[in-house]
């Protein structure tokens, strides 16, 4: 495997405006590349604007994710500082549930050893196949659970069919008989449930694609 390290990115207020965007579309590009991406912030300055418009161009373009918390050596703690930290940052980077979120020292060397067997577990994860059997049991148990929304006209809607189509991200495809009323919510309800069903695919975003479909009579 090949690794592509970009340049830091700083505040505008530190650093020139032309040397920042240069940065900023040499990460994109890296991106790009990639299958799998480290995102790494500072522990002493989380979560910024700037970090969650690239973190957020990682998860569109369906790569795999981790983020690292660097520095963790310079954080002063006390019981449950390393949780807190976690769900604000979660609660900030909502689109990637699935990310796992590591804290490390690179200057110290603390846990850096343990981060490329993550790279190379969310890669796996990243071309892990489900059968279709597999996932029509997990769509059964989330639709007796929450049955999805009803069509404009007031009618149940219904899964024809769902299977795997793809891998590198997986792609799931669902066809139903109204994608259209298809609400966010009920989507990120299924993603969600996805996860807690097959957490081997940690890291990994997961797209679900709806096209319109009947049952076979």
């Amino acid at each position: 495997f090949k690794i592509i390290d970009t340049a830091g990115i700083r505040r505008k207020k530190k650093i020139d405006a032309l040397m920042e965007k240069a940065a900023i579309v040499r990460a994109f590009r890296a991106i790009d590349r990639s299958d799998v991406v480290i995102f790494m912030m500072d522990a002493n300055e989380l979560a910024t604007d700037q970090d969650l418009r690239i973190l957020g161009l990682a998860h569109d373009k369906g790569k795999g994710i981790i983020i690292v918390i660097n520095k963790w050596d310079t954080v002063e703690k006390e019981t449950g500082t390393y949780e807190k930290i976690v769900r604000d940052l979660r609660d900030r980077i909502k689109f990637a549930p699935y990310a796992p979120i590591i804290s490390i020292s690179a200057m110290k060397g603390m846990r850096v050893n343990k981060l490329l067997d993550k790279v190379l577990e969310i890669n796996e994860n990243y071309f892990r196949h489900i059968e279709k059997e597999h996932l029509l049991e997990w769509l059964d148990v989330c639709t007796r659970r929450n049955p999805p929304p009803l069509t404009k006209r007031n009618r149940p809607m219904f899964f024809a069919s769902i299977e795997m189509v793809e891998t590198g991200p997986p792609t799931i495809l669902m066809r139903v008989n109204s994608p259209e009323t298809m609400h966010f919510s009920y989507q990120r309800y299924l993603a969600n449930r996805f996860y807690e069903t097959f957490p081997y695919y940690e890291g990994v975003p997961v797209k679900m694609i709806f096209r319109r479909g009947f049952a076979k009579k």
